[in-house]
């Protein structure tokens, strides 16, 4: 009973990592590989999202998604707090400033579509979980679930925390602009 609720509090903050953190980090994606545009990287966190989700069954499934949304939250007011976007901005532009109204709106846009693509996996998953009967697909789920996301989770987990310790804060950003 233990490891099955230590295995949905890890999907949990899997789940809010492959959101929050790679929506505010999408910028920087683009810089570093151009064909991967917003439509690219919200289909592939939508993906990701399903592999974390999908479980041995559709109520295991909506108690990862649920346990997710506290975590989802605090990744959000961390990076909202610090002004995270407006930084790396700086970072990838240096003397931007901060966000334009267009630059706002487009973060709405993307907000919308991680969030709408994610909801689609998510939902896709609690409606696909079930019992794996094959051996091949059981150690496949094994690799994905507790190999590969981890991985990639404390990869992103790891950019965003060197990132915030190498940015200018916030302060100086507005003190190096003469707005």
């Amino acid at each position: 009973m233990c490891r099955n609720r230590l295995s949905i509090l890890k999907s949990a903050v899997e789940l809010a990592i492959l959101y929050f953190p790679l929506l505010f980090l999408s910028d920087l994606i683009e810089e570093a590989c151009p064909f991967a545009n917003i439509y690219v990287q919200s289909t592939a966190s939508a993906l990701l999202c399903f592999c974390v989700l999908f479980s041995n069954s559709s109520k295991t499934a909506l108690k990862k998604w649920s346990c997710s949304i506290p975590f989802t939250l605090i990744f959000y007011f961390v990076l909202a707090a610090t002004n995270f976007d407006v930084r790396l901005i700086n970072r990838l532009l240096p003397g931007y400033g901060h966000l334009s109204a267009g630059a706002g709106f487009a973060f709405i846009i993307e907000f919308g579509l991680f969030t709408i693509a994610q909801g689609i996996a998510n939902l896709l998953a609690i409606a696909c979980s079930n019992p794996l009967n094959s051996e091949k697909l059981q150690k496949l789920r094994f690799i994905v679930q507790d190999i590969i996301l981890p991985i990639i989770c404390i990869i992103i987990f790891l950019i965003v925390v060197y990132l915030e310790f190498t940015m200018p804060t916030w302060k100086s950003i507005y003190q190096s602009t003469n707005y």
